[in-house]
């Protein structure tokens, strides 16, 4: 089993694409994360860029997940009298691995069946890839926990980045956003 070089399709047991393109060379598919599959190096082109309006669902919904566990914990805390906010801390490490093999924590990732996969080789993405490529994400709200008078300008700062990966995702060509630019990386559909 391989890939289309032009469209990423899984091409069937024929060796052709459901697409009908002609395939020069099937590239053999490695499972490196559970569900996923190889892409073609750059050398037969670039990857396919994910479906944009999947992305951005997918995203939707994690972000409304974050919000929800952030308000149970906010009451939790009020009414245990600070000892229940330990469970922030939860939220945040799973934030912080959301990006870890290739995307297999992140929400996003699951609902929309994308994965993060290194842009130069189609491999999984690598650990210390996930974290530079959330790393303005990470360290913008540690900022905000431990220096409070910085609250307003990490946020305008987390809006701002937030609003320049959604323009970087609709013009990129393969809707590469800073932290994958940065860490060397791409979102690409799964293929299973």
């Amino acid at each position: 089993m391989g890939f289309c070089t032009v469209c990423g399709n899984t091409l069937e047991l024929t060796g052709q694409c459901p697409q009908g393109h002609l395939v020069r060379r099937a590239v053999a598919a490695t499972a490196t994360v559970p569900g996923t599959a190889t892409y073609p190096p750059h050398s037969l082109g670039p990857l396919p860029k994910a479906n944009s309006t999947r992305r951005f669902l997918g995203s939707g919904i994690e972000y409304v997940g974050y919000c929800i566990c952030v308000w149970i914990i906010t009451v939790l805390d009020f009414f245990s009298g600070g000892i229940l906010g330990i469970f922030s801390l939860f939220l945040v490490g799973l934030i912080f691995l959301r990006d870890f093999n290739g995307g297999a924590f992140s929400i996003s990732k699951r609902v929309s069946r994308m994965r993060v996969v290194d842009y130069r080789t189609g491999q999984a993405t690598s650990n210390t890839q996930a974290l530079l490529r959330n790393s303005y994400y990470l360290v913008l709200p540690i900022i905000a926990a431990f220096i409070p008078y910085l609250d307003t300008v990490t946020s305008i700062l987390f809006m701002f980045f937030v609003g320049l990966d959604v323009m970087m995702i609709l013009a990129s060509p393969q809707g590469r956003r800073l932290g994958d630019l940065l860490a060397g990386t791409q979102v690409v559909e799964t293929k299973s």
